[in-house]
C-alpha cells in the first residue's frame, strides 16, 4: 500500500491549462501534468457578459481549442475533461488582441498540497495502528 504515495502516482492526475497567442487567435493548450494532451471541454466568459459562458469549445487531439476574443478586458477559462479534473485561469485581452496571463493556479501547488494531505493521513493511520498494537499486547 505504499505505493500509493509515491510522487509520481499523483504526477499524471493534475490537468493544467496554457493560454498561447496564435495568429490572429488565442490557443488554450490543455495537458496532464506528465504531458499528455488533454481531452477537454473549455468553457470561456467573456468581459462583455461575466455571467454566462460566451463560447464552450472541445479541444483537439493535441489538447488543443483555439478562439477569436470578441472583447478587450478579462477573460476566464474552465477546463474540464470530464473525469473530475479541472483547471481555471484568467487572461486579459488588451489592444490589438495582445493576451497576457492574470490569474491560475501556482504551478504544481495542487500536487503538492495533496502528497502532503496524503502523507499527513499516512502518518495518522501508523499512529494508530502503532498505539492499537502496543495497547493489545501490554
Amino acid at each position: 500500500m505504499v505505493w500509493a504515495f509515491h510522487p509520481a502516482s499523483a504526477e499524471g492526475h493534475a490537468l493544467r491549462a496554457q493560454i498561447r497567442q496564435g495568429e490572429g487567435a488565442v490557443e488554450v493548450v490543455c495537458a496532464y501534468e506528465a504531458g499528455l494532451p488533454a481531452s477537454a471541454e473549455v468553457r470561456l466568459v467573456s468581459p462583455a457578459d461575466p455571467t454566462r459562458y460566451r463560447e464552450i469549445l472541445q479541444t483537439d487531439e493535441e489538447g488543443t481549442a483555439r478562439f477569436r476574443p470578441d472583447a478587450q478586458g478579462l477573460w476566464r477559462l474552465v477546463a474540464d475533461d470530464g473525469l473530475g479534473h479541472r483547471a481555471e485561469l484568467e487572461f486579459e485581452v488588451g489592444e490589438g488582441g495582445t493576451v497576457r496571463v492574470v490569474g491560475g493556479p501556482v504551478p504544481g501547488g495542487g500536487t503538492l498540497w495533496t502528497l502532503v494531505a496524503l502523507a499527513g493521513v499516512a502518518l495518522v493511520w501508523l499512529g494508530w495502528h502503532w498505539w492499537g498494537r502496543r495497547r493489545a499486547l501490554g
